[in-house]
């Protein structure tokens, strides 16, 4: 049985801990709700994209197909990177290139082609999401007949994120209603610019998602670490109690057989 002293340093450690929890959920809060006021402002905009893009069809290339996968830099964001690393491992196996943003996923799929021809390139991670940031990307994604795919984590609520994928094809072409778009490099331009949309808002829902994600991770272990404080008071207490009690026999014993 763990003496006082070892009890006392335990509790010291969990105090600590729950100090630092606590913390990162604040910290967390904090860039989550900025976040989430960037994603509201950059709806407008991608919604524009995407309204335009309805009206056209997207040309696919399934024989040349190139993956942008957004994970996080860090850990400690509960199972954020796992189900997406988890859903992308089913989606890229017939990949020719791959773009990882975040350090998480190239870790843990590089393996996965490692006897085959695919280029694999990590990009650092912006720790808030920006246009021209989105545009370099699409920089290194938009090629002659390359199929653009993006897997991210898509926010739902803060309690909820799922990942996904956008399938982006390799270019767009006038769909059944004409918009008389002449010449055809109109369409081309505006093609990057929509995957400079999709990029970007793929790269908002995935930074929501991931603050939301490492909020609640880091609340759930400010809950155990009280609990666990409790239970470790309660030992200490009884250790102590156990402690008088035998002194006092002790004493007692002892006047006694005086």
């Amino acid at each position: 049985m763990p003496d006082l002293r070892q009890i006392k340093n335990r509790m010291n450690t969990v105090k600590s801990t729950k100090k630092i929890t606590k913390a990162m959920y604040l910290i967390s809060a904090s860039r989550m709700n900025k976040a989430r006021n960037l994603l509201k402002l950059a709806t407008p905009y991608v919604t524009a994209f995407s309204n335009i893009a309805s009206y056209l069809r997207t040309v696919h290339n399934n024989d040349n197909i190139s993956y942008l996968i957004i994970t996080s830099d860090r850990g400690m964001c509960g199972s954020f990177n796992s189900t997406l690393i988890k859903f992308a491992a089913l989606q890229i196996q017939s990949a020719k290139e791959i773009i990882f943003v975040g350090r998480s996923g190239y870790s843990s799929l590089k393996g996965l082609f490692k006897d085959k021809d695919v280029n694999l390139t990590l990009i650092e991670h912006n720790k808030i999401p920006e246009v021209n940031f989105a545009k370099k990307i699409a920089s290194l994604l938009v090629k002659k007949n390359q199929d653009i795919r993006i897997i991210y984590t898509e926010f739902i609520s803060v309690i909820k994120n799922l990942p996904s994928m956008l399938s982006l094809g390799s270019g767009l072409i006038e769909g059944d209603k004409s918009m008389n778009l002449e010449p055809s490099d109109i369409l081309d331009s505006f093609y990057i610019d929509y995957i400079n949309s999709q990029i970007y808002r793929a790269l908002i829902h995935s930074t929501v998602s991931e603050h939301s994600t490492r909020m609640r991770a880091m609340d759930s272990a400010s809950k155990n670490s009280l609990e666990l404080l409790e239970c470790l008071n309660t030992q200490y207490n009884r250790q102590r109690q156990a402690i008088v009690t035998r002194e006092l026999i002790e004493v007692v014993s002892g006047a006694e057989a005086i």
